[in-house]
C-alpha cells in the first residue's frame, strides 16, 4: 500500500491532491497488480477540468534478476466541471544499470 499527499503553491494559486494505491503480488516477487484512486484540485477557488477524481488499474512485472521492470496501467478521470471521463494508458520499462 502506498499513498501520497500533494500540495504546491505558485503565486497565489494552491494545488492539492492525494493518491492511494493498494497492490498485491499475484505471482510472488514477479507480478504485482495495483489499483489507484486519486483526487486533484488544481486551484482552491473556481472549478476547472483539472479538478477531478480518478481511478487506475495497473500491473508491474519484475524480471528474475530484478534488473528489468515492465509496467502497464490504464487511468480514467472524471471531471465534474464539464462532465467528461477521459482515459489514457501508460507503458513503461525500467532498466537497472550497475
Amino acid at each position: 500500500m502506498t499513498g501520497e499527499v500533494l500540495w504546491t503553491r505558485r503565486n497565489t494559486d494552491d494545488r492539492a491532491g492525494f493518491t492511494i494505491e493498494p497492490g498485491v503480488f499475484v505471482w510472488a516477487d514477479r507480478l504485482e497488480v495495483v489499483a489507484r484512486g486519486e483526487w486533484f484540485n488544481d486551484r482552491t477557488g473556481p472549478r476547472t477540468p483539472a479538478d477531478a477524481w480518478g481511478a487506475a488499474l495497473g500491473a508491474t512485472f519484475y524480471s528474475f534478476t530484478r534488473t528489468v521492470r515492465l509496467q502497464a496501467a490504464y487511468t480514467l478521470r472524471h471531471t465534474p466541471s464539464d462532465n467528461r471521463t477521459p482515459g489514457w494508458a501508460m507503458l513503461r520499462a525500467t532498466f537497472v544499470v550497475e
